[in-house]
Protein backbone atom coordinates (compact mmCIF):
# COMPACT_ATOMS: atom_id res chain seq x y z
CA UNK A 1 0.00 0.00 0.00
CA UNK A 2 1.17 3.65 -0.50
CA UNK A 3 2.53 5.72 1.88
CA UNK A 4 2.60 2.44 4.24
CA UNK A 5 5.38 1.36 6.79
CA UNK A 6 5.41 -2.30 7.46
CA UNK A 7 6.88 -3.87 10.77
CA UNK A 8 7.55 -7.60 11.74
CA UNK A 9 4.06 -9.07 13.98
CA UNK A 10 6.20 -9.73 16.89
CA UNK A 11 4.87 -9.05 20.36
CA UNK A 12 8.31 -7.67 21.65
CA UNK A 13 8.29 -4.53 19.71
CA UNK A 14 4.75 -3.91 18.06
CA UNK A 15 3.54 -2.00 20.94
CA UNK A 16 6.39 -0.06 20.44
CA UNK A 17 5.66 0.46 17.35
CA UNK A 18 1.73 1.17 18.06
CA UNK A 19 2.73 3.50 20.65
CA UNK A 20 5.64 5.49 18.46
CA UNK A 21 3.08 6.11 16.02
CA UNK A 22 0.43 7.53 17.84
CA UNK A 23 2.98 9.82 19.67
CA UNK A 24 4.12 11.10 16.94
CA UNK A 25 0.55 12.23 16.16
CA UNK A 26 -1.15 9.26 13.91
CA UNK A 27 -4.47 7.19 14.54
CA UNK A 28 -5.02 3.83 14.45
CA UNK A 29 -7.58 3.01 11.82
CA UNK A 30 -9.72 -0.42 11.36
CA UNK A 31 -13.14 -1.97 11.17
CA UNK A 32 -13.95 -3.66 14.55
CA UNK A 33 -10.97 -2.37 16.33
CA UNK A 34 -12.07 -2.57 19.80
CA UNK A 35 -14.22 -5.52 19.18
CA UNK A 36 -11.70 -7.74 17.47
CA UNK A 37 -8.23 -6.62 16.95
CA UNK A 38 -7.00 -4.46 19.72
CA UNK A 39 -8.43 -7.57 22.25
CA UNK A 40 -6.42 -10.19 20.04
CA UNK A 41 -3.29 -8.33 19.89
CA UNK A 42 -3.71 -7.33 24.02
CA UNK A 43 -4.66 -10.97 25.12
CA UNK A 44 -2.92 -13.33 22.33
CA UNK A 45 0.28 -11.63 21.33
CA UNK A 46 0.28 -9.93 25.07
CA UNK A 47 0.56 -6.64 23.71
CA UNK A 48 0.15 -4.02 26.68
CA UNK A 49 -0.11 -1.05 23.86
CA UNK A 50 -3.00 -2.94 22.37
CA UNK A 51 -5.29 -2.59 25.48
CA UNK A 52 -3.83 0.89 26.33
CA UNK A 53 -4.92 1.83 23.14
CA UNK A 54 -8.64 0.96 23.73
CA UNK A 55 -9.05 3.76 26.15
CA UNK A 56 -7.48 6.08 23.52
CA UNK A 57 -11.07 7.29 21.36
CA UNK A 58 -8.99 9.91 20.46
CA UNK A 59 -6.75 8.25 18.38
CA UNK A 60 -8.72 4.58 17.56
CA UNK A 61 -10.90 5.08 14.54
CA UNK A 62 -13.44 2.00 14.59
CA UNK A 63 -15.19 2.62 12.04
CA UNK A 64 -17.73 -0.48 12.91
CA UNK A 65 -17.99 0.78 16.03
CA UNK A 66 -18.21 4.69 14.19
CA UNK A 67 -21.43 2.66 11.74
CA UNK A 68 -23.27 1.40 14.63
CA UNK A 69 -23.38 4.44 16.60
CA UNK A 70 -24.46 6.45 13.79
CA UNK A 71 -27.07 4.01 12.43
CA UNK A 72 -27.70 2.17 15.23
CA UNK A 73 -27.07 -1.47 13.33
CA UNK A 74 -24.24 -3.63 13.10
CA UNK A 75 -22.43 -3.07 9.58
CA UNK A 76 -19.87 -5.31 8.23
CA UNK A 77 -17.11 -4.46 6.23
CA UNK A 78 -17.68 -6.48 3.17
CA UNK A 79 -21.53 -4.88 2.82
CA UNK A 80 -20.09 -1.50 3.12
CA UNK A 81 -17.47 -2.08 0.65
CA UNK A 82 -19.53 -3.43 -2.00
CA UNK A 83 -22.08 -0.66 -1.64
CA UNK A 84 -19.72 1.82 -1.46
CA UNK A 85 -16.55 1.11 -3.41
CA UNK A 86 -18.04 -1.67 -5.50
CA UNK A 87 -15.79 -4.22 -4.23
CA UNK A 88 -15.94 -6.62 -1.52
CA UNK A 89 -13.20 -8.89 0.65
CA UNK A 90 -10.99 -11.43 -0.61
CA UNK A 91 -12.31 -14.14 1.64
CA UNK A 92 -14.30 -13.98 4.59
CA UNK A 93 -12.86 -13.50 7.88
CA UNK A 94 -14.02 -16.10 9.71
CA UNK A 95 -11.48 -18.88 7.01
CA UNK A 96 -8.33 -16.86 8.08
CA UNK A 97 -7.35 -19.12 11.36
CA UNK A 98 -8.29 -22.09 9.57
CA UNK A 99 -5.95 -21.49 6.14
CA UNK A 100 -2.99 -19.72 8.73
CA UNK A 101 -3.04 -23.23 10.34
CA UNK A 102 -2.60 -25.07 6.91
CA UNK A 103 -0.01 -23.06 6.43
CA UNK A 104 -1.73 -20.34 3.80
CA UNK A 105 -0.14 -17.18 5.46
CA UNK A 106 0.92 -15.98 2.24
CA UNK A 107 -2.80 -15.96 1.44
CA UNK A 108 -3.54 -14.80 4.85
CA UNK A 109 -1.14 -11.99 4.63
CA UNK A 110 -2.60 -10.43 1.40
CA UNK A 111 -6.41 -11.01 3.12
CA UNK A 112 -4.73 -8.58 5.62
CA UNK A 113 -3.47 -6.15 4.07
CA UNK A 114 -6.28 -5.65 1.39
CA UNK A 115 -9.12 -5.24 4.15
CA UNK A 116 -6.52 -2.52 5.61
CA UNK A 117 -6.90 -1.41 2.12
CA UNK A 118 -10.39 -1.28 1.82
CA UNK A 119 -11.44 0.03 5.46
CA UNK A 120 -9.06 3.01 4.58
CA UNK A 121 -10.76 3.47 1.21
CA UNK A 122 -14.65 3.08 2.78
CA UNK A 123 -12.97 5.72 5.50
CA UNK A 124 -11.67 8.41 3.32
CA UNK A 125 -14.86 8.16 0.68
CA UNK A 126 -17.29 8.91 3.94
CA UNK A 127 -14.15 11.60 5.25
CA UNK A 128 -14.86 13.56 1.39
CA UNK A 129 -18.67 12.43 1.05
CA UNK A 130 -20.09 12.48 4.12
CA UNK A 131 -21.29 9.37 3.88
CA UNK A 132 -21.10 5.39 3.37
CA UNK A 133 -23.62 3.25 1.86
CA UNK A 134 -24.69 0.17 3.31
CA UNK A 135 -27.50 -2.54 3.20
CA UNK A 136 -29.94 -2.26 6.16
CA UNK A 137 -29.76 -5.34 7.83
CA UNK A 138 -33.69 -5.03 9.03
CA UNK A 139 -34.94 -3.80 5.50
CA UNK A 140 -32.51 -5.36 2.81
CA UNK A 141 -32.32 -1.85 1.59
CA UNK A 142 -29.54 0.39 0.54
CA UNK A 143 -28.98 2.93 2.72
CA UNK A 144 -26.77 6.34 2.58
CA UNK A 145 -25.75 6.31 6.24
CA UNK A 146 -23.71 9.92 7.49
CA UNK A 147 -20.67 9.84 8.41
CA UNK A 148 -18.80 12.32 10.42
CA UNK A 149 -15.04 11.16 11.35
Amino acid sequence: MKDSTWHPLHPKNLGEHLEKHVVQGGKVLGHNLMGFDLPVLRDALDCFYAGHLMSKSDVVVDTAALMRSASGNVHHLEDICKHTLGSGKTMKSEDAPRLWKEGKRLEVANYCLKDCQLVYDVWFHGKEEGFVKTRNPETGVIDDIEVMW
